[in-house]
This record gives C-alpha cells, structure tokens and sequence, in this order.
C-alpha cells in the first residue's frame, strides 16, 4: 500500500491532495509537488479516511503550519502539563517552518 509521499513523488495526484488544494484555494498540483518535496504532509490514516475523516494538509504554504493534540482524557486530564508540552514544542520547531 503506497503513501501518499510515493504516490505524489510519482506524479499522481490523489482524491486526498485534491481536497486538500480546494479548501486550500491552491492549485492541486502545487499541494502535490509540495508534498513530493516533504514540505507538506497529510497526517491521516487510510482507514480513517474511510469514516467519513476530512484530509487536512500542514505545511509552509497551507493555513496549518503545526498539528499539535491537546486532548483530553477521559480517565485523567493534566492540562498544566499538556500546555507545557505545547509551549516546549513551539520553541523547538525551527522559524523556518513558521513562515
């Protein structure tokens, strides 16, 4: 099963980078080779995407630039901590991908 890395490298433009360009308002070939390059991901798991998951694109040229999960848990929840994971993450990630 192929991901969508090798199939953008390939030249193929899936159902998924298609979605991803519209709401995007870019031109869906521009999100393939974006992706292809590594500068763009979709982090979403083809079985997911089989319930109904909406693809969601991060990179430098798209509206979402970090994937952060601050969830909560059902069995126990430390938001403080949470919050401070967030804040560490932001630090480390280089300016580069900010812009």
């Amino acid at each position: 099963m192929a991901t969508q890395l090798q199939i953008a490298r390939a030249g193929t433009i899936t159902d998924q980078v298609k979605s991803i360009a519209e709401t995007e308002n870019l031109d869906a070939r521009l999100v393939r080779d974006e992706l292809a390059a590594g500068r763009l991901i979709i982090p979403a798991n083809k079985l997911h995407l089989k319930t109904n998951l909406k693809p969601t694109g991060i990179g430098r040229l798209l509206t979402t630039k970090v994937n952060a999960n601050i969830g909560k848990s059902s069995v126990r929840s430390r938001w403080k901590l949470k919050w401070r994971k967030c804040k560490s993450l932001c630090r480390q990630v280089p300016m580069r991908l900010w812009i």
